[in-house]
């Protein structure tokens, strides 16, 4: 089973740096559905997405320095708001590559997030910070399928099967420098396999991704197997609230969140209150 905390009652108490990765672009008929071929670009009620991540962060008690790394056109519309800004590169290894360097990082943790995370708040990021256990490489906060599917039923979620449950990854992890510096490929592996179960099959082997599917697999094995295979120390952590796991895929994303958004204002919520569905 996935390891469950409980909510904390403080601020968070580990204090990070954060990434947000804006690099590649989207399919053209997404793009001409929206307007843009960069994800956060798109504008959601007059601002565009990644002005939301930028927003959360910045409430967000447990963030130091804010980076982005992606196309230019994204630092021009982030003008005096970023901390350090990176050029995209060609895999999201080497973005996080860059990104850790833009912040000159030692082996400090950072927080990474992705820039069409227009959902997130910054009592969720505070919280989940709270929530990460000391020492570890790199710690991924998910959902349960089950809360995705009553807080967006409409949304096409990509489970991950396991023992006694499923989950839906989300749209942050923290992640130690180390990690990218030891291998960058496998970096890549990981940032893609959040919304791609094969697409770590090569690095971890077709045994495990079998195993993943047969729902044979726990939180403590995945991560025991990740530490044989790679080196790499890690947990999963469920978190209570699903609105960090939306983010804009699609087309069809769009008017999902838009809804969001309306809910949000009819409840007279501030950008990053919870939405009740």
């Amino acid at each position: 089973m996935w390891r469950r905390w409980p909510r904390p009652q403080e601020e968070a108490t580990l204090t990070v740096d954060a990434l947000i990765l804006a690099g590649g672009r989207i399919p053209a008929d997404f793009a001409r559905a929206v307007g843009t071929d960069k994800k956060g670009l798109i504008e959601i009620e007059g601002r565009h997405a990644v002005e939301y991540v930028v927003q959360a962060l910045k409430e967000a008690k447990g963030i130091g320095r804010i980076a982005l790394v992606g196309p230019q056109e994204y630092a021009d519309t982030l003008a005096g708001k970023l901390d350090a800004y990176a050029r995209e590169g060609k895999s999201i290894g080497a973005n996080l590559r860059a990104g850790m360097e833009a912040l000159g990082l030692g082996d400090e943790a950072m927080l990474v997030v992705t820039c069409d995370a227009v959902c997130l708040a910054g009592r969720a990021i505070d919280e989940f910070l709270g929530m990460c256990p000391p020492g570890l490489d790199m710690v991924c906060p998910v959902i349960t399928t089950a809360s995705a599917f009553r807080a967006f039923p409409e949304r096409k979620w990509v489970p991950i099967p396991l023992r006694g449950q499923s989950v839906v990854c989300t749209n942050m992890f923290v992640i130690r420098p180390r990690v990218i510096l030891k291998n960058e490929a496998l970096a890549t592996v990981v940032g893609d396999a959040r919304k791609n179960l094969l697409a770590g099959a090569r690095v971890w082997g077709w045994g495990f991704v079998l195993k993943l599917f047969l729902r044979r697999l726990t939180m403590e094995s995945i991560a025991e197997h990740v530490k044989k295979v790679a080196g790499v120390t890690g947990t999963g952590v469920v978190f209570p609230d699903p609105d960090i796991a939306m983010d804009l895929d699609d087309a069809a994303d769009m008017p999902i969140v838009k809804g969001w958004f309306a809910r949000r204002a009819a409840a007279g919520g501030a950008t990053g209150d919870p939405v009740t569905t």
